[in-house]
Formats: structure tokens, C-alpha cells, sequence
């Protein structure tokens, strides 16, 4: 090197210096990008001019490497966009759109986390582990479905979960090659700490994110649950990739372990690796992919059932590459693009989905403000069923013949004899209740533990549902704390942590019909969602039973294991609440003591056997078990008492009459009794709940006072913890509006708010909004600024229902505010997967950039600033947002609520009027 001049010598010093730190993971993406732009650009041409005369070849091969090692970091650690876009994206745009496009070099062929993170591969055949992005799913699929072989549309698609969920930590255990673990690591209360921060160590990061902090603490000690380990080799076995308890760099697509069976005893982050492991290995595909496609019918494709191959190991993915490779790199994996093909394809419309059993009416239901329910709606005949699909039986699809399985399982087994279906990991270790909110295939760790991210993954799950219902023209609407929270601001509370629906019956098996196990994905120009739709083995029982089953189905998040609970109202022989007796005495006389009416799915002597029947009919039949036996008596005993207990006007009545007195009455209830009248129910009335079309019962405010004790006034409400602050339109912790409210001047620099939390006056929500941006607490803040729109609409269409207008005018200025501002109402909460990417891609920025703090300041006083203009603007009847329509409904309807203004309103007190 003797012969370079000192300059240049000194410049390959200091590029070698920041090359290690590169390497080592200490520069600024931004600076690596600036490198790559600077340094390869000048540097290497000044140098190679040099070494073109001197012929130095150690220093050639030593700046090909230098400037290898520039490439490799250059593009994947951070997105190249500039920091207060990024922020503002992150928090204040929830719009769907990508930073930067997805590519193969930079993202697929470079290894985006473990010990080998920034490295580049040379071909997909060396791909050991991937993230599923959509935008490469769906290139892939759509590619290969629209591809001229794939002719025949009864072909079976590949599938494997780990192409349609969420599997980035899990990811992290794939990558490692130096770190041994074993089926032990999976099956102890919490992780082995020792081990933990060897993987840790060499990925580089954290391999959990919720709780990760409990492991710093002294009392966690390792520990084995000895049962589990006497028979591990039932839950756990070696996958055949590796000698067992070894990882391997060779291993592909393998953490080295299967998992068979699920074990509830541990914290959720083991059980969320668990969940994972058991996904890959042994949980059972889906029958079906029902891809919707925006408004229109969606497609849906049927699955190969013994395939677990995903795009890397079935093929597709080498062919598509292979196919496209010379393609623009931004372009290649634009997705949107393949799936607008796709949709034009002849596969496609040959696969799209025809419900026959819905009336034109139906399909259009969700074009109208209000929609008529019949009471046929709330009968189902599953005898009269079976024999329709039996005399079909070779023309049936997938769905249908699974169906009729199901149906012919259902009705010839007695309630008592029921086991639970669905099952939710209620024993996890410190986690209180919250595992009841998840199904316990698809648990991926303590997500509810963050009220940001559990309310972003829940809206993204309510959305695509509603989505979902209209582009099938299902009908269902909003039920129990689902709907009482929709109330107030056209969202579900925020501690709530699952959604509530109830449907007719009728829908229920139109939906199980059609729809059971499929894994409904999202239109992937609108999100990213995935969720399967699971519907419970003993659907045609429509009392309580035994208890094991009150929800007849489930759509669930097949990333979080979140879920919406689906029930089906029908007429049933349940016998009716006391709440019900004046209606009841006053119809007693027309009904009469005659059975005109018999419930259609029971089988005289078997199923339509009464408790007490059948336990004089299994005590001395010995093909019962003891605890067959053990398990009726146990439910008469249990019956007697509660018919002791009861003072249902209905009590002393046969089961056969109590079905006929209800259908008459049009009485109908869900299995967990809870009943209502049909005119309560329909006409559903159409509106926007968290930014999609929905319906809600014409009499809600009676269905909810039955249930809950409703407050009469739109105002300031406490409720454990939480307030409603009509101001913001919004619950909000109470802590945090003491706080903000700094009547103690813990903040000296902040405003002080003189006057009561529960009447502020228009200046004071100004100082609130400034002190919330100067709190930093800006999930709060993106929240109200992004829900603004929704509470908004939400506020006029009270105004509207319980005004004082004629039902005929309501009607038309509901409609007129639905057809004309719904359009402009933007998601509360961003695409969870946007989030995440976004998420990651600020957090390694504020790693290394230390001004970060004061920008994300400053853009939230700017948003803290359209908040308060926001709140004047609609105090003053100017709110540009209310113009959109064909009428100003700025001076439209008295409003219910003034911000400012000291309001006593009683709205509440009775069901808004819309239909005579």
C-alpha cells in the first residue's frame, strides 16, 4: 500500500473503520445510504484511477469486498424515506400504501433478520426462511393462477400457513445456526433464560416484543412442568431437518422441532411459539381461500388438504422468479397489478362465488337505509336440508359435502352429549383472563397487552367482516358490548378485546353452507387480512343444552388469534325471560294451549328426548359410559333447579308448546338466552361502524337497556378507569385526562385547565389538545385526529335518528349522509401489517437518530392544531367535512351535543324513530 498517496491511505482507514461498524450494526441506515451515494461514487473512482497505474491487486480485492459489504447494507436495514414522512405516515395516514416497493434483490434475496441479517443470496433455492410479504404471496399465486396450465378450476392449490400468516419472530428460531434448542424450549412455564439471550445474542434483537421486559426481573427461575416432560414426545418431536436438539445453517423453513399438541400451562410468549410451531406442523389447512374483490362476489379457490408446502418448497416461487426476473425490480412484485389481471382471468370468474339461496333483496340489502327481515329468516328445517343435499350429493362442492356432514352429525346427536367446539387458551401463566379473547391455534403472543395494537388488529378484523357480509349479501348486525359501544362514536370500546354479531338463522347456515374453514383474505389493494371462518358441529341445537356452546361461529384472525363471536338468532323451546311476560299474557289467550308449531330439526325419540328421558333410557343401556351417565344426571339436577328458580311465564309449559308459543310471538333467541322480538330487530337500519357499512337492530336502545344500564345522556361518562369525553367523541383513560387536564402543574410548560373535565369550555379542549401533543403520547392523539371523521358522523346521525324530524325525513337525510360522507370516512387504524413494517422502520430510526423526538413533537402540535380547528370549526357550523353532501349538515338537524355549551340531554331515553 506503500505506493498510495497518504490521503487516499488515510480515506481506505477510515472506509474500512465505518465498514466494520456497518457490519456490526452500529451506522445509521441513512448514513449507509449516504455511503453507498458518497463514498462508492467518489472514493472508488479516485482509487481505481489510482490502482489502474500502480496494479495493486491486494487493495482491489480488499475494496471489492469494502464496497460489497456498502451494497448489502445499503437498501435493507430502513426504508430510504425521509423521516417526518415517515412519522407522519406511521401515525397520521392510514391510508393502504406501501412506503417503497417490495423487490427481489432487496427484499427477497436479502436476509432480513438472524446472525446472517443484510446477507445476499444468490438464488431463491437458498432461502431458508422468508417473511410473507403479500405483495409477494400475492404476485405468486395470482402469477400461477392466471397461468395458461392451470385451465382446470377444480384443481387444488398449494397451501401452507406459513404463505398466509404471520410468522416473523418465528422466523428468528428459523435463523439461527450457532443457538441449540429443542422441543424443551416450547414446553417450560416461561423460556429458559440462558438460552433466551444466547438467541438473542445471536439475532442481533428481541425475540418477543410483548412482555420481553418480565424476563429481566429476579424471580423468574427455571423451572420444568414434569407432567409435560414424562410425555413430551406426545407433544413434541424432532422434524427430521436436524439430529434433534442441533440447529443447522442447512435447515430450511424448520426451527428443527414439530409440535402435535398444544399446551396451555406456559406464558403467552412460549405459547405463542408454541401456536406457531403447531400451525406449520400439524394444524389442518383451510377447505377453501374466499378472496374478496372490493363490492363485487368474491373468488374462492379450493384447497389441497395435504399440502404444506409454501411458494418456495411447492415451485411456485422459482417459477415465477424464473418467469419474470427480467422484469422491472419495482415492478416485479406489484401485486395489485397481478391481482387486476387475475380478476379478468377466466379462472377467476369461473371461481366466483354464487350464493342461490339469497334473494335479489338480500344481495342488495347493504344499498339500502333500512332493510325488512322476514320471520322465515329466523326457521330452519336441517332435516328438510339433508334431504336436499343428499339427492344432490354428486354435484355438491367441498363446502357442501362438509356441510351436510355436519348437519347429519348435528341432528342426530342429543344436546346433553355436545362437546365444546371452540376453544380459547384461558390457563395461560400471568396473563389473568385475557387468553379467553384469542382461539388458541392462532395465539401470536400478548398482543391485548398493548391497547394500540390489539384496537388496530381489531379493526382490520371488524372491517374485513363487514366487508366480508356485503359482498355476499349476508346479513348480520352489531350485538351486546359490540353495539353498545357503536352508541357513542361508531366503534367498539376500546378495552373490549372481541366483537359480538348476531345473525338469523337462516344466514348462519347459508354461511356455513358456503363459507365453513375458509380463510377469507383481504382485497390486497384494500389490506392485508386473513381470517378463517369456523362454524361449531352442533349448529341445528338452538337452546342452551349443556352450555359448552353458545356461539355457533367464529371469523378469526388467523395472526393474533382475536376473534368476532357469531350467533344465531332462531325460534327455539327455550323458555322466554320474565321480561317478556306482559307480551306474553297479552298474546296467552290467541296462542291457545295447541302445538301448531314443532321445531323441524328434532328426531321423535332421539334428539327431541327431554333430560329426564334420557336418563331413564341410558341408566340401563350399557353402551353408555359411567360418565355418560354421571354427566345427565348431573345436567337434570342442574335443570330442576333452575326450573325451581325460574319465573319465566313460559315455566309450565312443555317444551313442544313453549317452541309453538314463541314462533307466534316471534320471540327469537341465541343460545345463551338472550331473546328478542322481531320488531325490535327489523327493519335493520344501515350505518357506518368503524368506517364500514353495518346494521344495527331498529329498537336498539331497548335491546341494550334489557342487557345494560344505559346512561339517557350523550355526555361525559365514567366507566371503570375510562371516560367518554363527548368533546373528543372518544373513551379515554381517566389517568391520562388527569394528566393533561395539569391542575397539579407537574408540567411547568404545559397548560393548566381551570375548569371541570366534565363540562370544558372550547378553550379549554384547545389546551387539551396542545398538551396532549406536548405529552408525546402520540397513540392517543393519532387516534382522536384518524377517528374523526367516523365520531363526526357518528354525532350527526344521532342528531338525525333521535331529532325531531318525520321518519320519512330521517330516512332521507340518513341516506344522504350515508351515500355522501361515508365514502370520505378514513380507517380509525392503519393495515396491521403496514403498522408493523412502518413500526420497525422508525424504531431503527430513533436508534440512531437523535433529533427524532423533537420532529415527531412537531408534527404532533400540527395535528394537535387541525384537532382544535377541527372542534371549532364543527362548534361554529362550518366544518367542511358536513358540505360534502347535497345538503349542509352543518345547519341540518339540532345537534344533540355543543362542545362548550353546558348540555342535560336525555337522548337515550328511547329508541330512535324511524320507521312508523
Amino acid at each position: 500500500m506503500g505506493r498510495l498517496p497518504g490521503v487516499v491511505m488515510k480515506f481506505v482507514a477510515r472506509l474500512g473503520h465505518f465498514v466494520r461498524s456497518v457490519q456490526n450494526g452500529k451506522q445509521s441506515p441513512f448514513r449507509v445510504r449516504w455511503a453507498r451515494m458518497a463514498l462508492t461514487a467518489w472514493f472508488f473512482v479516485a482509487v481505481y484511477s489510482y490502482l489502474s497505474l500502480y496494479h495493486d491487486e491486494s487493495i482491489k480485492n480488499y475494496l471489492s469486498s469494502v464496497k460489497e459489504t456498502l451494497r448489502l447494507h445499503s437498501t435493507t436495514q430502513t426504508s430510504a424515506i425521509e423521516p417526518k414522512k415517515l412519522y407522519q405516515k406511521l401515525r397520521y395516514d392510514t391510508k393502504f400504501e406501501f412506503l417503497e416497493p417490495y423487490t427481489l434483490e432487496d427484499d427477497l434475496l436479502t436476509v432480513q433478520t438472524g446472525p446472517h441479517r443484510g446477507q445476499r443470496l444468490e438464488s431463491v433455492d437458498e432461502l431458508a426462511f422468508y417473511d410473507a410479504d403479500p405483495r409477494l404471496i400475492w404476485s405468486v399465486y395470482t402469477d400461477h393462477w392466471m397461468d395458461g396450465t392451470q385451465v382446470d378450476t377444480t384443481e387444488l392449490t398449494q397451501f401452507s400457513w406459513y404463505d398466509w400468516a404471520d410468522f416473523h419472530d418465528w422466523n428468528k428460531l428459523a435463523s439461527l445456526s450457532s443457538t441449540k434448542i429443542s422441543c424443551d424450549f416450547l414446553f417450560e412455564p416461561f423460556f429458559n433464560k440462558e438460552i433466551l439471550d444466547q438467541i438473542e445474542s445471536e439475532i442481533g434483537e428481541e425475540l418477543f416484543r410483548y412482555g420481553r421486559g418480565d424476563y429481566n426481573s429476579a424471580s423468574f427461575t427455571h423451572q420444568k412442568d414434569q407432567m409435560v416432560f414424562e410425555n413430551l414426545e406426545v407433544y413434541c418431536k424432532a422434524d427430521g431437518s436436524n439430529e434433534g436438539n442441533t440447529t443447522s445453517s442447512n435447515r430450511k423453513f424448520s426451527s428443527g422441532f414439530q409440535v402435535m399438541e398444544m399446551f396451555e400451562e406456559v406464558r403467552p410468549e412460549v405459547y405463542q411459539f408454541l401456536g406457531r410451531h403447531f400451525m406449520l406442523s400439524t394444524l389442518r389447512n383451510p377447505t377453501s381461500l374466499t378472496i374478496l374483490n372490493g363490492r363485487n362476489a368474491p373468488i374462492q379457490v379450493y384447497v389441497n388438504q395435504s399440502s404444506r408446502a409454501n411458494i418456495a418448497q411447492s415451485g411456485l416461487l422459482n417459477k415465477f422468479v424464473g418467469k419474470h426476473r427480467k422484469d422491472d425490480q419495482t415492478k416485479m412484485f406489484n401485486h395489485t397489478a397481478y391481482f387486476k389481471k387475475f380478476l379478468a382471468s377466466s379462472f377467476a370468474q369461473k371461481n366466483q362465488v354464487t350464493i342461490n339461496e339469497l334473494s335479489d333483496e338480500e344481495r342488495n340489502a347493504y344499498s339500502k337505509q333500512i332493510f325488512h327481515l322476514q320471520p322465515s329468516d329466523f326457521e330452519f328445517d336441517a332435516i328438510a336440508k339433508i334431504k336436499e343435499l343428499r339427492a344432490r350429493k354428486d354435484s355438491l362442492s367441498f363446502h357442501e359435502t362438509t356441510y351436510l356432514e355436519s348437519l347429519e352429525f348435528s341432528t342426530s346427536n342429543h344436546y346433553a352429549f355436545d362437546t365444546k367446539y371452540f376453544n380459547e387458551p384461558s390457563a395461560l401463566k400471568d396473563f389473568a383472563s385475557l387468553g379467553a379473547h384469542h382461539d388458541h391455534r392462532f395465539f401470536n403472543g400478548a398482543i391485548v397487552k398493548d391497547p394500540y395494537d390489539s384496537q388496530l388488529k381489531l379493526n382490520a378484523l371488524i372491517r374485513t367482516f363487514q366487508k366480508f357480509l356485503k359482498s355476499n349479501g349476508l346479513i348480520s348486525w352489531l350485538a351486546h358490548g359490540t353495539l353498545y359501544g357503536y352508541v357513542y362514536n361508531g366503534q367498539t370500546f376500546p378495552w373490549d378485546f372481541d366483537f359480538d354479531v348476531q345473525m338469523p338463522i337462516r344466514h348462519l347456515h347459508i354461511l356455513a353452507q358456503h363459507f365453513n374453514q375458509t380463510l377469507v383474505v383481504e382485497d390486497p389493494s384494500e389490506g392485508t387480512g386473513r381470517y378463517l371462518i369456523d362454524i361449531g358441529s352442533s349448529i341445528t341445537t338452538r337452546i342452551n343444552g349443556n352450555g359448552k356452546n353458545n356461539i355457533d361461529a367464529r371469523f378469526v384472525c388467523v395472526d393474533t388469534g382475536l376473534y368476532i363471536d357469531i350467533t344465531a338468532l332462531s325460534v327455539s323451546s327455550a323458555m322466554i325471560s320474565s321480561k317478556f311476560s306482559d307480551v306474553f299474557e297479552n298474546d296467552k289467550k290467541t296462542l291457545g294451549a295447541e302445538i301448531v308449531h314443532r321445531d323441524p330439526n328434532l328426531i321423535a325419540n332421539e334428539t327431541d328426548l327431554s333430560l329426564q328421558l334420557l336418563q331413564v333410557r341410558i341408566d340401563n343401556d350399557p353402551s353408555y359410559s359411567n360418565e355418560d351417565k354421571k354427566l345427565v344426571k348431573t345436567m337434570v339436577d342442574r335443570s330442576n333447579a333452575d326450573y325451581r328458580k325460574s319465573t319465566s311465564p313460559e315455566k309450565l309449559y312443555s317444551a313442544e308448546q313453549r317452541y309453538s308459543f314463541n314462533y307466534d310471538l316471534q320471540i327469537y333467541n341465541c343460545r345463551n338466552n338472550h331473546f328478542m322480538k322481531f320488531d325490535e330487530i327489523s327493519p335493520l337500519v344501515l350505518t357506518e361502524f368503524h368506517g364500514v357499512s353495518a346494521f344495527v337492530p331498529n329498537r336498539y336502545i331497548t335491546i341494550l337497556r334489557r342487557e345494560y344500564r344505559v346512561p339517557l345522556k350523550y355526555g361525559f361518562i365514567g366507566y371503570k378507569g375510562n371516560v367518554f369525553m363527548p368533546e373528543f367523541r372518544y373513551w379515554c383513560v381517566s389517568s391520562l385526562l388527569q394528566t393533561l387536564a395539569n391542575k397539579k402543574q407537574e408540567h411547568i410548560d404545559w397548560n393548566i385547565i381551570d375548569s371541570s373535565l366534565n363540562n370544558l369550555k372550547l378553550d379549554d379542549i384547545r389546551k387539551m389538545y396542545e398538551n396532549l401533543a406536548q405529552s408525546g403520547d402520540s397513540k392517543v392523539l393519532s387516534t382522536l385526529y384518524n377517528s374523526r371523521k367516523l365520531s363526526t358522523y357518528r354525532l350527526k346521525e344521532i342528531d338525525i335518528q333521535f331529532g325531531s324530524n318525520s321518519t320519512s325525513e330521517k330516512l332521507n337525510l340518513l341516506t344522504n349522509l350515508h351515500n355522501n360522507l361515508s365514502s370520505h370516512i378514513q380507517p380509525t387504524f392503519k393495515d396491521p401489517y403496514l403498522y408493523s413494517t412502518e413500526r420497525r422502520a422508525w424504531e431503527r430510526l430513533e436508534k440512531e437518530e437523535s433529533n427524532l423526538t423533537s420532529l415527531a413533537r412537531e408534527i404532533d402540535r400540527e395535528i394537535a392544531e387541525k384537532l382544535q380547528n377541527w372542534t371549532e370549526s364543527l362548534h361554529d357550523k362550518t366544518l367542511d367535512f358536513y358540505r360534502l353532501a347535497s345538503v349542509d349538515f352543518n345547519t341540518e338537524c339540532e345537534p344533540i351535543y355543543v362542545a362548550g355549551e353546558s348540555s342535560r340531554n336525555a337522548v337515550f331515553s328511547q329508541d330512535p324513530l324511524l320507521v312508523e
